[in-house]
């Protein structure tokens, strides 16, 4: 299981906003061209606060090797089927390029259909979910200072 770091933007309820960022991680996963952690981009997720955390603590989220993966085909390798689907029905109903290539515009537009459904689905799942594993520290010291561009206080 993939293990991350970030720390609590919000709370509302028993949901906990979490920023991440890529960290050293990144430069060993094999998606990092692809990915918006490698590129210092910070991201966040909703997950549940199972450790009641507080804003400003800093949490170790634990992935689902399986949920990556599910993902990772469903994003990637989905729409490419989808796409070949679609151009050989089209061009078999159509008997020619320009009906296979309207079946493979059409198989990607329900490949994306498709994974935005899915996504709205499994969101909703909790056994696919990221889980908060540990408090690595209470309070941030970085909350103190002037906001940075993600609404963070640095010194």
């Amino acid at each position: 299981m993939a293990r991350e770091v970030g720390w609590i933007r919000s709370v509302d309820g028993d949901q906990a906003e979490v920023l991440l960022e890529g960290g050293s991680h990144c430069s060993r996963c094999g998606a990092r061209f692809v990915c918006t952690a490698g590129s210092g981009v910070s991201r966040t997720l909703k997950i549940p606060n199972n450790l009641h955390a507080r804003v400003g603590d800093q949490v170790e989220i634990e992935y689902r090797e399986s949920s990556r993966i599910f993902s990772a085909f469903a994003v990637f390798i989905l729409p490419i089927i989808l796409l070949i689907a679609g151009y050989l029905a089209g061009y078999l109903w159509g008997h020619s390029e320009f009906a296979g290539a309207a079946g493979g515009l059409a198989g990607i537009f329900l490949g994306f259909l498709l994974i935005w459904g899915l996504n709205r689905w499994f969101g909703q799942k909790k056994a696919l979910m990221p889980v908060m594993v540990r408090i690595v520290q209470r309070g941030a010291p970085q909350l103190k200072g002037t906001p940075d561009r993600n609404g963070w206080m640095s010194v």
